[in-house]
């Protein structure tokens, strides 16, 4: 069982509807009952006049607008509410509050509200139309963006223009929505003592949601927490910044009082995750036996009234163009992709982003050609997949499959369906028949920095971070940006540091979700979460592992080499060559943490004294014991400029004193002390010191402080 699955079976879950806050008020939504209207007049009824909220009451909110990598596409202000003009079904017109969610529905409901209709368009193909109805006026048409990509040299193309075969076809893929058990929902909370907004946020992106909040309510990112609980579901619709958190947050500052809008089914259908309105003219070119010699396509993407965050509105159009010539070996390419405004939602980012719609069309198409050219569809795949030997394999748009036996894979497909056929049988009403289907795909995921710089980004928005820390008591605590909603972070990120670490995974805390502890991230999207954030915490934990290995080592005193760490086997840590195993008083000595953050340490501490008694050493050290910055400690008679070493006091006990330790210094070196830790006189005698510093153990004494008999003379 996974480790986040104790509190959701046993109903501990804490969701956004779950949480309750003092003053909670609820907010209902007044949306747009048509496609395409002016707003001629808004009549709130006398009572609820202080309880309704408009366009015009927010004043200081500002408009989404996403920042597009294209320069040639083109965007239009996304308002938290209507302004003036409604641009489709379910677009939010006014805020209504109440103390409950079914009072601020009554006052929805007494809403009168005037419009002035005016004619839509409802379709992508229409909507490109000389005469047709502008979304946006000041665009001058309807057409979003244009995405062109050309590939193969002449000879490929004049083979794919003057193939023997050619098919062509048009593929359409209705409009659809996502469908999360938890619906959308927020809740915003406004501290005015210490002047920070807290929104409590269903979402795949806290850390994005922060930074759209910033720049919609002219805060300070620093005065912004974002806090996204248990998540029942994203599937993509949640990785965008939805109008409603802006809303929201607005409306608990305005009112000094907490805040919450949670989505119905019917909003959700309605106004939510509407994607993937695709079509598709393809048509592929090939020779009498169903070899590719190129593709020829134009996609055609809906993409709604305006532009989600960030993703903007040419997500789709360019994973399209991007993934359709699949895994085949086509070696001449020509596609155009549009996306088209109408007056339809916005269209969100759903699992597999154009992908399936891409993967849909191409792959239908090659069962027709296969129908032409008189051969099985299997047969026609496994002779234009690429071969062993060609890998690395560079498709024609650019994708790179490093690796894989592609018609052995298919091979092998295609005899396990055979295998368990079932004989067809006859029936009173005739002949029962069964069918299948082979899809060959390849699926663009895990986006990181080489993605961000082919898609013109900047390249520190797909890095990850990942912060890991060993805490005094030997548990861990991992800090990631990504959110969990669904995928059990909290379980596979701490197997991750268990086979690396050897810590046990119920010692192994992971933190996710709080833009206030963890560090920032882009979210979890495009299956990236294992890769990316768990490739950091593996990273981390490598980091960690060694540095824990070098201070035992100086413990020890070892080399670090010598010791055996045997991580998640169950055994015990060991120094190489001896029999028993090595005990530690404490998992981490003096009590302090050891903490690696980013893949850099923060700080690490040596050795500290575990031993004291009468007439014996204190603390046994080593000359040549370093300082965090690099430097050995000066010997008492050396001179102050170190150029020369000292006389050492060669007397007749010196070395005899040195293996008894009867004439060490008494005072620990300052690379062993903690600054809260020092002795009273110690304590005393910084309190006194004007030039005194704070935290790094070796600043606490200055030069002329460095223990006993190490004063400048």
């Amino acid at each position: 069982m996974r480790t986040e699955d104790d509190r959701h079976l046993g109903g501990q879950a804490r969701f956004v509807g779950d949480i309750q806050l003092p003053g909670l008020l609820e907010v209902a939504l007044y949306r747009s009952p048509v496609a395409h209207a002016t707003i001629r007049s808004l009549d709130i009824p006398a009572p609820h006049r202080d309880a309704v909220f408009t366009a015009d009451s927010l004043g200081t909110a500002l408009p989404m607008l996403p920042a597009n990598p294209l320069p040639e596409a083109r965007s239009a202000p996304y308002p938290v509410l209507a302004i003036d003009r409604v641009r489709f079904v379910g677009e939010p017109i006014a805020a209504c509050i109440a103390p409950t969610r079914a009072q601020a529905e009554d006052i929805a409901q007494s809403l009168q509200v005037a419009f002035d209709p005016l004619a839509a368009v409802t379709d992508a193909r229409s909507a490109l139309a000389p005469q047709a109805p502008l979304v946006h006026a000041d665009w001058g048409s309807n057409l979003i963006a244009e995405l062109k990509l050309e590939a193969g040299d002449d000879a490929a193309r004049e083979a794919m223009n003057s193939a023997p075969v050619v098919i062509e076809r048009e593929y359409a893929m209705s409009r659809q929505t996502a469908h999360p058990m938890e619906g959308k929902g927020c809740l915003a909370q406004w501290d005015s003592g210490t002047r920070q907004l807290i929104l409590y946020t269903s979402t795949q992106i806290p850390h994005l949601v922060r930074d759209q909040l910033a720049i919609s309510l002219a805060l300070n990112r620093s005065q912004i927490r974002v806090i996204a609980p248990d998540v029942g579901g994203g599937f993509g619709f949640k990785s965008i910044v939805q109008p409603e958190e802006v809303l929201v947050s607005w409306l608990a500052i305005h009112l000094q009082r907490p805040v919450r809008w949670c989505e119905d089914r019917r909003e959700h259908l309605v106004a939510g995750a509407n994607t993937r309105e695709h079509r598709y003219r393809i048509a592929a070119c090939a020779d009498r036996r169903g070899r590719l010699l190129g593709i020829r396509a134009e996609v055609l993407i809906d993409a709604g009234a305006y532009a989600v965050v960030p993703f903007t509105n040419t997500l789709d159009a360019g994973m399209a163009v991007g993934n359709l010539s699949g895994p085949y070996r086509v070696a001449a390419y020509s596609a155009v992709s549009r996306a088209v405004a109408t007056h339809k939602p916005p269209a969100a980012p759903y699992r597999g982003v154009a992908r399936p719609g891409a993967c849909f069309a191409l792959e239908l198409l090659i069962d027709e050609l296969a129908r032409e050219v008189g051969r099985e569809p299997w047969a026609v795949r496994l002779d234009n997949l690429p071969q062993p030997d060609d890998m690395p394999f560079k498709t024609v748009t650019g994708k790179t499959l490093d690796s894989g036996d592609y018609p052995q894979a298919l091979r092998r497909a295609q005899q396990l369906i055979e295998a368990r056929r079932r004989p067809c049988t006859n029936d009173s009403n005739g002949v029962l028949r069964e069918g299948t289907a082979v899809v060959c795909y390849t699926e663009l995921t895990g986006h990181g920095t080489a993605a961000a710089r082919r898609w013109r980004l900047p390249v520190p928005v797909a890095a990850e971070p990942a912060c890991v820390q060993l805490e005094p008591d030997g548990s861990l605590e991992i800090r990631i940006g990504m959110q969990s909603h669904g995928q059990g972070m909290e379980t596979t990120m701490a197997q991750v540091a268990h086979e690396i670490l050897g810590v046990p995974i119920e010692r192994i805390r992971v933190m996710h979700g709080d833009t206030a502890l963890t560090p920032h991230s882009t979210g979890t999207y495009a299956s990236r979460a294992m890769v990316m954030a768990g490739g950091a915490v593996a990273g981390a934990c490598q980091q960690l592992r060694t540095n824990l290995l070098a201070l035992a080592g100086t413990l020890l005193h070892c080399e670090a080499s010598r010791i055996i760490h045997p991580a998640a086997n169950g055994d015990r840590t060991r120094l190489a060559g001896t029999p028993g195993s090595v005990r530690t008083r404490s998992p981490c000595p003096g009590g302090d943490a050891l903490s690696l953050a980013c893949f850099r340490v923060r700080r690490v501490f040596l050795r500290r004294s575990c031993c004291a008694g009468s007439g014996g050493h204190r603390h046994r050290t080593r000359h040549g014991h370093r300082l965090r910055c690099g430097r050995r400690l000066r010997h008492p008679r050396q001179s102050d400029d170190r150029r020369r070493a000292g006389d050492r006091g060669r007397g007749s006990r010196h070395r005899i004193g040195a293996v008894r330790g009867i004439a060490l210094q008494r005072r620990r070196p300052a690379a062993g002390l903690d600054a809260a830790r020092l002795s009273a006189s110690c304590r005393r005698r910084r309190a006194r010191d004007p030039h005194r510093t704070s935290g790094a153990p070796q600043s606490v004494h200055r030069v002329r402080h460095q223990g006993r008999r190490r004063r400048r003379r």
